[in-house]
């Protein structure tokens, strides 16, 4: 078994459903974080088999389900194995909640002056393949996760906050 020297915040805030819980990091034990560290894991690389079945539809596609299934979570596999959070799920929905906030990061970056051969590469992807486009952006912001995600975070945080006061909002017809 390997052994991990961790550097973990004393809490952490998890969002779910317009509520929000903090759970005390420091008072969990090193069996619990070595299980919760192979679930998550488990579901990062499980995650990226959600595209396999609309993936396997395409007329230009000729593996099975089964086949793109495996090949998307070994992508995964592989990229975490490099050290790298990027991700590759192919054109399925989103499992990860920052994605949406990733994307629009991106998207908002590829505008800015000094990013124009960004810009300039995905635009040159056909606007009709919008599996490859997704990956495209995604694959920028695993590369660039250190600097995107704590922003994605705050940007769910955000749109948490506000759904939960939506929620409190009654109205009648």
């Amino acid at each position: 078994m390997a052994k991990y020297d961790l550097n973990l915040p004393e809490t952490f805030d998890v969002s779910a459903g317009g509520s929000s819980v903090t759970v005390k990091v420091s008072a969990l034990t090193e069996e619990l974080i070595a299980r919760l560290v192979l679930h998550g894991l488990r579901q990062k690389v499980a995650d990226a088999a959600a595209s396999a079945k609309k993936l396997s539809e395409a007329d230009d596609e000729t593996r099975d389900k089964m086949t793109i299934a495996g090949d998307l979570m070994s992508k995964v596999a592989t990229t975490l194995e490099r050290g790298e959070w990027g991700v590759e799920r192919g054109a399925g929905g989103s499992a990860d909640p920052l994605d949406r906030f990733r994307l629009a990061i991106v998207r908002d970056q590829m505008k800015r002056p000094g990013n124009e051969d960004v810009k300039k590469a995905y635009d040159a992807i056909a606007s009709d393949d919008q599996a490859k486009r997704r990956a495209f952006l995604m694959d920028i912001a695993g590369k660039n996760a250190e600097a995107i995600d704590p922003a994605a975070q705050s940007l769910y945080e955000q749109d948490q906050k506000r759904k939960a006061e939506a929620a409190k909002i009654s109205i009648d017809l």
